[in-house]
């Protein structure tokens, strides 16, 4: 259909056809003149004097119309041959566009062929890619589990230790301080969570020093074996206060500054300032001890000793 519509639409293909048409009429036209002269034509053995002209005259038609005849049967052949060039031109053109189509689907087909491969090779980037993912979320996971497991917060309270320092200003001079401060000490802190206490003892002489008339105290305090025995007695006594399922995060959150003492400072003696850090499990919270003067007279004090007591934390 579409080299019938291709041919239609040709105005060569037209122009053959009134070619081929006119060579038709030229043929009919010669066929009538030859009919027409051999019917004029006299019969057999005229006279030759009386119908000399007319036989003369029939044979010209004869010829006229032989020859008419024979142009007509030329251009019928002409157009036959054009026609034939035609159709032969229009296949070629045809074979053409299907070779070209032939390439371009087979191009294609080629593309297509390419675009699958990248596909398939896309979606197995993208099953590796998730695969690492996984591994990279399986290895995150575990990296934050042993974050979370080697966390001291999230450990059971094992280490305790703390380090008070102490500025002094002496209600009078010339004091022995090294021998003054040679006793024992305790430390104490109280937690909410559990509802409980905790008491630390100095584990050494204190470390003093001097800055002009000020006196510089340094103590250092640890959780003892006979400390933790008592604090595991006192669990089992009052299950409620032991501390064997509350975690160092637990105990470091709720901690406060309790009791620190005795110290044998000496009436009027005004402690400046200082600060007590405390170490649990490694974490380390530290409490300000606020200004304050030593009085004897005070009757929560032990004769001759001074106390801290309600120290707010930072």
């Amino acid at each position: 259909m579409h080299a019938l519509s291709n041919l239609i639409c040709s105005p060569l293909f037209w122009m053959d056809v009134a070619f081929s048409i006119s060579g038709g009429l030229v043929v009919w036209w010669g066929l009538v003149i030859e009919n027409r002269a051999e019917k004029r034509m006299p019969g057999e053995n005229p006279d030759d004097d009386i119908f000399a002209d007319i036989i003369a005259k029939q044979k010209r038609e004869l010829k006229r119309g032989w020859r008419i005849l024979m142009t007509g049967i030329v251009m019928e052949v002409v157009a036959a041959l054009a026609v034939s060039v035609i159709s032969g031109l229009e296949n070629a053109a045809l074979n053409e566009e299907a070779g070209t189509a032939r390439k371009v689907s087979g191009e294609a087909i080629k593309q297509a062929g390419q675009a699958n491969e990248r596909a398939a090779i896309t979606e197995s980037n993208n099953l590796i890619l998730q695969g690492n993912i996984v591994a990279l979320s399986k290895q995150l996971l575990e990296a934050n589990n042993n974050i979370a497991k080697n966390d001291p917060r999230n450990h059971r309270l094992e280490r305790l230790s703390a380090f008070a320092s102490l500025r002094l200003k002496p209600a009078q001079q010339g004091i022995n301080w090294a021998a003054r401060l040679s006793g024992s000490y305790f430390l104490t802190l109280a937690t909410i969570t559990p509802p409980n206490f905790l008491q630390l003892a100095s584990d050494k002489a204190p470390e003093v020093g001097f800055m002009g008339d000020l006196v510089m105290v340094g103590i250092s305090f640890h959780w003892n074996e006979g400390a933790r025995a008592v604090q595991d007695q006192v669990g089992k006594w009052f299950p409620y206060l032991s501390f064997e399922n509350a975690t160092s995060g637990q105990i470091i959150d709720s901690a406060a500054f309790s009791e620190m003492g005795p110290f044998n400072f000496g009436d009027g003696t005004e402690i400046l300032n200082g600060t007590v850090k405390v170490n649990f499990n490694g974490v380390e919270k530290t409490f300000s001890l606020p200004h304050a003067k030593c009085d004897a007279s005070d009757p929560s004090n032990d004769p001759g000793a001074y106390r801290f007591k309600k120290m707010p934390s930072t």
